[in-house]
């Protein structure tokens, strides 16, 4: 498990713990209550980065 921090495309930041970093923009979808499969703002859109603990 590791630390990641998502940003979408509009500036929104979401920190989590995930096994990766798909796991993690999931989580953030959830989060935000966006579907993951949206093409504009869904896992597709996000940048997932792995952050130091």
């Amino acid at each position: 498990m590791f630390k990641y921090k998502v940003t979408s495309p509009g500036g929104r930041e979401f920190t989590c713990i995930a096994k990766n970093s798909t796991d993690a923009k999931r989580q953030a979808c959830k989060f935000w209550g966006i579907r993951a499969n949206d093409y504009w703002c869904g896992v597709s859109a996000l940048k997932a980065k792995k952050e130091r603990v």
